[in-house]
Parts: structure tokens; C-alpha cells; sequence
């Protein structure tokens, strides 16, 4: 087997078991609402986009859909020195963040 057929034969084997949220308006970029969107239907995924291309609003607009559909808080681990600007951001998006 090479490696082409083994990642091909490793792409089917997580299925998606995420939610079907319609991403409220969050005053997202379409990169950024394309890809929270998509890591909401995936259920498990992680979005690796490049410096500056918005990474904390999709985790913001990310974890208040996942609060919104379940009724139950969400945490986010991040660094120290980004924990503040995690409370920063929600505030400019109108949502909740608290810093524990």
C-alpha cells in the first residue's frame, strides 16, 4: 500500500457527528463563517488557519453555537496572555466570554 491509498482509505473513517447550526451573524468574514460552519457539521475538527485569518472569533462563534444547541458551557484552553483578549474579542461580538 503507498501512501496515497492510505490516507485515501483513512479519509472515510470519521464520520461527522456535529451540529447543523446556521452560524448567527457574528460579523464573521466568509473564510471565517465557511469554516466555523464546517467545523460545526464535523463535530470533531480542528481549523489550522494561518496568522492573522481570525482564528479567536471562530472559536468565539464556534463555542456560542455549541452553547446555544446544547444548553452547556464550553471551555477553550489557550495561553495566558491570550486568555484576556479571548474576553476582549467576545465583547466586540456581543458574547460572553468569561476569563477563569
Amino acid at each position: 500500500m503507498n501512501y496515497s491509498d492510505f490516507v485515501t482509505a483513512k479519509l472515510g473513517v470519521v464520520r461527522s457527528s456535529g451540529i447543523a447550526d446556521d452560524c448567527v451573524d457574528y460579523a464573521l468574514y466568509p473564510h471565517q463563517r465557511d469554516l466555523t460552519k464546517w467545523a460545526l457539521r464535523r463535530g470533531r475538527a480542528a481549523i489550522f488557519a494561518d496568522t492573522g485569518l481570525g482564528k479567536m472569533r471562530m472559536a468565539i462563534a464556534w463555542s456560542d453555537a455549541v452553547v446555544r444547541h446544547s444548553g452547556r458551557p464550553v471551555i477553550v484552553l489557550c495561553p495566558l496572555a491570550v486568555a484576556q483578549q479571548f474576553v476582549s474579542e467576545g465583547k466586540v461580538m456581543d458574547i460572553e466570554v468569561t476569563h477563569s
